[in-house]
């Protein structure tokens, strides 16, 4: 049986001002910097709150490149891998399609995502001047999402420290909803001399929770209330 592969990006952007005023965007994982050109921009932009299967990234960049007017003879293929060893693409395999997905998240640290408010307000502004907002779907973008106890959970924990996707399913299997900051996290999921951090993930996994938890943890994500990120 061939393996199932899912990837998504890593990391969140920001733009930066040359020594002549010029923008340019940087990506920033993990605390570092890392530039990329525009085709690079435009799959990773593209793989941001997105989990897609390799066949995905190409139909969005060439659609993104389409309507851009961009063209290089650079394969998509190549800009793809090239994210791929600079780790600002991440991609998990398995026999199945859970197998992937709990490899491609398991290892991610999850942070809420901020300026989610400036982000709808923009997409209303485009929609607007492209004559294709109506006030129903205004609506729809600033209404509060209705979150359910595992999302909630999860959104209070990554709220209080940097926590990956195996410690948030051990902190669930346990009923743990308050850890306060790191050395809360380390006490309520390290307990034992067994379990570290090199080896958390395979823990975890055949823990009753898991599976909702990675379900949540992915409704959050590609809803945009999640960034991911790597130590």
């Amino acid at each position: 049986m061939s393996e199932m592969k899912l990837y998504t990006a890593a990391g969140r952007f920001v733009h930066k001002r040359d020594s002549e005023g010029q923008t340019y965007p940087v990506i920033i994982l993990g605390n570092r910097e890392y530039l990329v050109d525009p085709q690079e921009f435009m799959i990773w932009i593209n793989s941001n709150w997105r989990i897609c299967w390799w066949e995905e990234i190409g139909k969005f960049y060439a659609a993104s490149a389409a309507e851009a007017g961009y063209h290089n003879d650079r394969s998509w293929q190549d800009c793809t891998n090239r994210l791929l060893v600079r780790g600002l693409l991440v991609c998990g395999s398995g026999e199945t399609k859970y197998d992937a997905l709990y490899d491609l998240l398991s290892s991610m640290y999850l942070i809420p995502a901020r300026g989610r408010i400036v982000l709808r307000l923009y997409v209303v502004i485009k929609l607007a001047l492209q004559g294709r907002a109506s006030l129903g779907g205004a609506k729809r973008l600033f209404s509060t999402f209705s979150h359910t106890e595992s999302e909630k959970q999860i959104l209070k924990l990554a709220k209080q420290a940097m926590i990956s996707t195996a410690e948030v399913i051990c902190c669930m299997e346990k009923g743990i909803k308050n850890i306060r900051n790191e050395y809360g996290l380390m006490d309520a999921v390290y307990t034992d001399s067994e379990t570290t951090s090199d080896n958390i993930c395979q823990t975890v996994k055949g823990y009753r929770c898991c599976q909702d938890a990675l379900e949540a943890i992915a409704n959050l994500y590609v809803s945009q209330q999640l960034i991911f990120d790597r130590a």
